[in-house]
């Protein structure tokens, strides 16, 4: 697993770089190994060090360092010539950069006893960008995503958000025809690609690699915009000591314990996220104020959630905290339930909840509560079901059968009032593409 990450760190960094030498008039990898004798290892290195003079932190120097450990040998040439091979194989077709497209491979040779602990099951790419095309309806809206792993959703968030920012919109005023972001101020996809980046994408996840892909998978949306700062962090899950519930700790605070980066007071850009190289800070994530809250959230059983999380806790706060909701015993559904909650509490009203849950949300005992919650507090405007043959699911590597729900919050004055409030039930009978 050591060796799939680094070289999936590697291969990003790579392909990455590629994107970057056709725009920002940068020597390509391969035309500095006459220099460097032949040997990859240092062709990438003097690379990637150029590329880090730009910006770009979060994709060049956890590869950087890579390199750094790998011993000088020919077999060690041969795998790094291969990965950029398959970089530039995969540079002929860039718009599979744009999408998560490591994630995939990453979740594909994970060893399956760490995937089924942290319920790491990949959401297939038709499946959150049709998510995220039913729960944004804004062009500016602030994404929370609380178990973000490799980005799948965090990035068919941002393709919603961008095509909105572009939908053309007429001012009857000045009798003009615009993108919609033109009427915001924001002319340049290169500033609406930093307000993204920066203000209004939040993905944190448990696992450093996931959340080291999150921001890659952002930064190669405009991959020649350099930017300062994101809101993408690893959150520690812990059960000696202090023990840390992730994301979850969030349910009844507005502060979370991250992974920052280690690199000097100099450190700028997206290095500020999470990478191996770590120390653990304090990060206050807005509470309330969420526009839509977008996940596909652990679907761990009890007993595996108990192998990386201190459940006691986790039931304590949920019976201390949301004794008004009879939370109790949502756990018996395993993490998804409590991260429904956590979506909730970070959710303005009128905002939107976005979900890809087990289709057990619908009719199981233990998901009544949430279900209840839900009814009186949400209009749920979208449940989507797959009776594609075979493909029950809306993750991959899972037989579960899932459901997406998007659901807006209510105002008290609307609670107040009732009305008609219908709900689209979509039956997908056939399996989906990005169109």
């Amino acid at each position: 697993e050591y060796l799939v990450s680094g070289g999936l760190i590697l291969f990003n960094a790579t392909a990455f770089y590629g994107l970057l030498s056709q725009s920002c008039d940068l020597p390509s990898i391969r035309s500095r190994l006459g220099e460097n004798n032949g040997v990859w290892s240092q062709a990438m290195r003097e690379a990637y060090l150029d590329a880090l003079e730009i910006n770009y932190v979060s994709v060049f120097l956890t590869a950087e360092k890579i390199l750094d450990e790998l011993p000088n040998n020919p077999a060690v040439n041969d795998g790094l010539e291969e990965i950029h091979s398959a970089a530039e194989a995969v540079l002929s077709r860039a718009g599979l950069l744009r999408q998560d497209l490591t994630g995939r491979v990453y979740h594909s040779t994970l060893g399956r006893t760490l995937a089924k602990n942290y319920a790491t099951y990949y959401t297939k790419i038709p499946s959150g960008e049709l998510l995220a095309w039913l729960g944004l309806q804004d062009w500016d809206a602030t994404v929370g995503e609380f178990a973000c792993g490799s980005g799948t959703l965090v990035t068919s968030s941002y393709h919603r958000k961008m095509n909105l920012a572009f939908e053309m919109v007429h001012d009857e005023e000045d009798d003009i025809t615009q993108p919609r972001a033109d009427t915001d101020g924001y002319g340049d996809i290169d500033d609406i690609h930093q307000k993204f980046v920066e203000q209004d994408m939040w993905g944190l996840d448990a696992m450093s690699f996931a959340s080291h892909l999150t921001a890659v998978n952002l930064a190669l949306q405009q991959p020649e915009v350099p930017f300062d700062s994101s809101h993408i962090y690893q959150v520690p899950v812990t059960q000696d000591g202090e023990s840390r519930l992730g994301s979850l700790d969030l349910l009844n605070s507005n502060r979370v314990q991250v992974q920052t980066q280690l690199e000097g007071d100099e450190t700028t850009g997206a290095g500020r996220q999470s990478m191996a190289m770590t120390e653990v800070t304090d990060l206050q994530v807005p509470k309330g104020e969420f526009d839509l809250v977008i996940m596909n959230p652990p679907f761990t059983r009890t007993d595996r959630a108990a192998n990386i999380l201190d459940l006691s806790k986790l039931n304590t706060i949920l019976r201390e905290d949301f004794d008004d909701r009879d939370y109790a015993n949502t756990t018996r559904a395993g993490l998804a339930a409590p991260f429904t909650i956590l979506g909730d509490e970070a959710l303005k009203e009128g905002g939107r909840i976005a979900l890809v849950v087990p289709s057990s949300l619908l009719s199981r005992e233990t998901w009544q509560p949430v279900r209840d919650f839900l009814n009186e507090n949400y209009h749920l405007e979208h449940i989507v079901i797959n009776w594609a043959h075979g493909e029950p699911a809306f993750s991959e590597n899972t037989e579960l059968r899932e459901v997406l729900i998007v659901a807006r919050k209510l105002s008290a004055s609307e609670k107040d009032n009732g009305g008609d409030q219908s709900t689209l039930l979509t039956h997908i009978d056939k399996p989906i593409d990005s169109i």
